[in-house]
């Protein structure tokens, strides 16, 4: 499903960013982790962030997902998803918790 308003098939009209909550799952393992990173990036950049306000989000959000890459139970997927709007992008994570034993 299209994230924004996307231009006609043809057209020159560029792809304007709309508030819109994205979500990803996958799992709670490292090699997924790049997959978060570039959605990030990519609506920052369909935001208008400036380069470097994408990399400083892609940053977070790689320290992020590092983070609780620790404390998550790989054998759960985990959840991210993103809020985002011209003016901002919220970043979520939710992820499967290791069980105590």
């Amino acid at each position: 499903m299209p994230t924004d308003a996307a231009a006609a098939p043809g057209s020159s009209a560029p792809h304007q960013l709309t508030s819109r909550r994205i979500s990803v799952c996958g799992p709670a393992q490292a090699w997924f982790v790049p997959t978060i990173r570039v959605m990030a990036a990519d609506l920052a950049g369909r935001a208008d962030f400036t380069l470097d306000g994408i990399d400083d989000l892609r940053m977070a959000v790689d320290e992020a997902c590092g983070c609780l890459l620790r404390l998550a139970d790989q054998e759960q997927p985990s959840h991210c998803s993103f809020q985002a709007s011209p003016a901002k992008i919220e970043v979520r994570q939710i992820r499967a918790t290791k069980t105590a034993p």
